[in-house]
Formats: structure tokens, C-alpha cells, sequence
């Protein structure tokens, strides 16, 4: 075995990888610069059909021929400011009855740390979630989460009942009692009727503005795109941040409660690009066809680390999108999520459309 200097034995890195890899129970792989294998482990091998060997060198796009859809990775690991992410992929895979099977995995990657000025290694794993002898493993860790997340969403919905009496004192029950106090006063500053009525006015306008907040009727009463164009508006009055919005959406093949977990789906998202990138551009696109309802929401913020969103589960933090995540798939959709530092984040929900018959 190679030493160093002081006589220490030092183990080969293409090794340490290999060992590293055969630790892990999901097929993964390690990608120099996000473009060419050179280390999988066994998994990795049976789940793509591909092996890279010394003298054949196997591109990570050869690796991944079979599954789809696969641009949005590449296109990330092209980025000179990649770091990690998430996908929904699908293989075909032919079984020996000849007949052909799509199984659905979640593809992650991130950056491996390099203290060269070359372009950093990438570790990807994909989870596969078909029944399997995992099964019931997979199930007991599902449902504490789903406990978990149970209790969460009850203190999310305290908190939110917190933040809704805070505004209706602060914006509501305050100017009530100042108009009392000047009525009583009568002769007193702000006492004179038309300065009455114009403070009554604003107390409408402030609760008619909490009523939206909570739960806009315009979701009810027109549907999502409408829902979406008046998010937009109220983001940016609220924020002062540009928001833009593009559909080309049937609201047919969006059925009521799919209508509702999307639209607090983006605005959870779009709230949050608010909040930490707002000097950038916020786009929020929907659209739909005979099988799918696709919204995606864009920001040039700063980005963050995707991995912290279910690193953080058990915490508040990151846990509003963890729900969000939960709530789509509940409703038989996907959510992807890809984020780099200093290049902004995308994230794209996908949900089945709606048929009538």
C-alpha cells in the first residue's frame, strides 16, 4: 500500500470509493465532474444494465440511457455552481416473461467537496420504491414520518391561528378601539366623521385583505390560473418583488382538492423566493393536457442545500416545504426539487389531470 511522507500507509482513493459505495443498500455511483463513472457499486450496476471497466470507460449519459427524464440533471451538473438536487426518474425494464416493466426511482446527487481547482466529483443515488424485502422497513419509516408530520402540521396550524389573532389585533381590534376613543371624545383629533368613516374603511379593507390571505375566494369562486394571477399581484405589492405568471390551463383537469394543495403548494414556494431572493425574478408557469397539470416555480435567488429540507424533518425548518413535498405525492403527484448555491432554485410539481366521464 502507498505511503506518505512520515511512513503512514495511504489508501488509494479509487479504493476508498469503491468501499465507500458498497456500504450504501441503493444502487449509486460517483461521476468525475458530473460526466464520466469511475466508481458503482453492484446496485448501481443491475439498475442501469451498465458496468464501467478501466479499459472502457462509461459515460454517466450511457449509464443513464434508459431512464427518463434526465435534462434537468444534466443541465445542473453542467452549471458551474451545482451542489446538490433532486428528480423523478422512470426505467422500462424488460422482465423475462417479456414484459416490460416502468419502475419509478428518486434520483439524488450531490457535489462532492475538492480542494482542486478541477471540477468536483458527484455521488448520485437512486431510490427505488417498488414492494420488495425492504418493504415493511420502508412502511414503519413512512409512517413515523407521517406521524411526525402530523404533529407538525398541528403546530403549523397553531402557529398560523397565533399569526392571524396577532393581525386581528393589531390591524382589526386597535383601530376599533382608537375610533371608540375619538367618538367618545367627540371634540378630540380624528373625531370628526368623515376621518370616523375613512378609519372604518381602512378596517374593512385591512380584514377583507386577512380574509384573502387566509384562503383567497377567488380559489373557489374562478379557479387556479385566476388563484395564481392574484397571488402574483399580492407578492409583489407585499415584497415588492417582480412576479410573472404564464398558464395554458384547462380548470377542468383540476379537480377541487387538487386545486387547492397546488395553489398553497406554489405559494409556499413563491413566498419564499419572496422572502430570501428579493432583488430576483419570481416565474410561476402552469400548464396542463390530457394527462398532466405541470407547474413550476423559478427563482435567481441564492439557492440553499436540498438535502437540509428532510435532514431537518424532525425541526421547523425547511418543514414547509418537507409538507409540501408530502401533500403532492399524496395526491399521486411528483415534486422536484432542484437548487444550487448562488443559481437560484426550480421546483416542478407534476400531478395527474382530471377525467370526466
Amino acid at each position: 500500500m502507498p505511503q506518505d511522507p512520515a511512513g503512514t500507509p495511504r489508501m488509494n482513493s479509487q479504493s476508498l470509493m469503491d468501499d465507500v459505495l458498497s456500504l450504501l443498500d441503493w444502487p449509486a455511483a460517483i461521476a468525475a465532474g458530473g460526466e464520466e463513472i469511475i466508481a458503482q457499486n453492484s446496485q448501481w450496476i443491475d439498475a442501469t444494465g451498465c458496468r464501467s471497466e478501466a479499459d472502457a470507460p462509461l459515460s454517466l449519459a450511457d449509464s443513464l440511457r434508459s431512464f427518463t427524464p434526465t435534462n434537468e440533471l444534466f443541465e445542473t451538473l453542467c452549471s458551474e455552481s451545482m451542489s446538490a438536487g433532486t428528480l423523478t426518474v422512470s426505467c422500462v425494464q424488460q422482465r423475462d416473461t417479456q414484459e416490460q416493466l416502468e419502475r419509478e426511482y428518486v434520483l439524488r446527487w450531490r457535489q462532492l467537496p475538492s480542494q482542486t481547482e478541477q471540477k468536483s466529483n458527484v455521488i448520485l443515488i437512486l431510490q427505488d420504491n417498488p414492494a420488495s424485502e425492504h418493504f415493511a422497513e420502508i412502511l414503519g419509516s413512512q409512517q413515523a414520518l407521517i406521524n411526525r408530520l402530523l404533529v407538525r402540521q398541528t403546530l403549523i396550524e397553531e402557529t398560523e391561528r397565533r399569526k392571524f389573532g396577532r393581525s386581528l389585533h393589531d390591524v382589526v381590534i386597535q383601530d376599533l378601539a382608537q375610533i371608540r376613543k375619538s367618538v367618545l371624545a367627540e371634540s378630540g383629533p380624528g373625531s370628526s366623521r368623515e376621518e370616523v368613516v375613512a378609519r372604518i374603511d381602512q378596517i374593512i379593507t385591512d380584514a377583507r385583505f386577512l380574509m384573502f390571505e387566509l384562503s383567497p375566494p377567488v380559489l373557489e369562486d374562478l379557479g387556479l390560473a385566476p388563484a395564481l394571477e392574484w397571488l402574483a399581484e399580492y407578492l409583489s405589492s407585499r415584497y415588492e418583488v417582480k412576479v410573472s405568471i404564464a398558464h395554458d390551463l384547462n380548470e377542468n383537469m383540476v379537480s377541487k382538492p387538487v386545486r387547492i394543495i397546488l395553489f398553497r403548494a406554489v405559494r409556499e414556494l413563491a413566498t419564499n423566493a419572496a422572502k430570501h431572493a428579493p432583488d430576483s425574478e419570481i416565474i410561476i408557469s402552469c400548464v396542463s393536457n390530457n394527462r398532466a397539470v405541470r407547474t413550476i416555480v423559478v427563482d435567481g435567488g441564492p439557492g440553499f442545500d436540498t438535502t437540509l429540507i428532510h435532514r431537518d424533518a424532525d425541526g421547523m425548518k425547511g418543514f414547509g416545504l418537507l409538507s409540501v413535498e408530502q401533500q403532492i405525492r399524496g395526491i399521486g403527484g411528483t415534486f422536484d426539487l432542484i437548487s444550487s448555491i448562488k443559481s437560484g432554485t426550480r421546483a416542478t410539481i407534476t400531478v395527474p389531470a382530471r377525467h370526466k366521464h
